[in-house]
């Protein structure tokens, strides 16, 4: 991994390069699934991420068929909030969008995501210095895996499962605005 922290884990983006739909996370060490569909509705769109088992974790409840509109956990707890709460701004990095998630000391913490050129992209932990804790890469042309097309590989030096989970969210957004946006770098 780059800025030299250790990629400990990966997981791969497989069968589908779009931003919401089509497309699986999965990793074998650790086990780690999600499946991200959108089926597109006359007035309304939704993207429902599913588990390996294929229960539903969390909805993104798109305005129309592509404005930001809330994302709920079907729980429990059961919450809903606002989807930019997953893409707030970062003023003090360019091409940057922050979260926040707890973490395993019930701590909150800020995170973003650091939009680089060929549609990678950069996780940071803000921390006294600010720290890139994993690593978005594209594979241009996708690289054939035994479980399908592999279009990105995600490098990560964490284990705390709701923060993977959270990035991989946040980064669904992150691809999504700038795949609206165009190009900007």
């Amino acid at each position: 991994m780059e800025h030299g922290i250790p990629a400990n884990f990966e997981v791969h983006f497989l069968h589908s390069d779009h931003p919401r739909h089509g497309f699986r996370v999965m990793s074998m060490d650790p086990f780690v699934f999600y499946e991200f569909i959108t089926p597109v509705g006359f007035l309304s769109t939704h993207t429902i991420v599913t588990d390996a088992s294929g229960a539903n974790i969390v909805t993104y409840n798109w305005f129309g068929t592509s404005a930001l509109g809330t994302i709920t956990w079907p729980g429990p707890p059961a919450r809903e909030a606002h989807m930019g709460e997953l893409v707030m701004p970062f003023q003090s990095m360019p091409h940057s969008r922050s979260f926040l998630c707890e973490g395993p000391d019930q701590t909150m913490r800020l995170f973003w995501w650091h939009r680089l050129p060929g549609g990678n992209y950069d996780l940071y932990a803000a921390h006294e210095p600010d720290t890139c804790i994993g690593t978005y890469r594209k594979h241009q042309p996708p690289e054939a895996l035994a479980v399908g097309k592999n279009y990105a590989t995600f490098f990560y030096g964490f284990s705390h499962e709701p923060l993977l989970l959270h990035a991989l969210l946040a980064l669904c957004l992150n691809r999504w605005l700038d795949l609206q946006n165009g190009p900007q770098l």
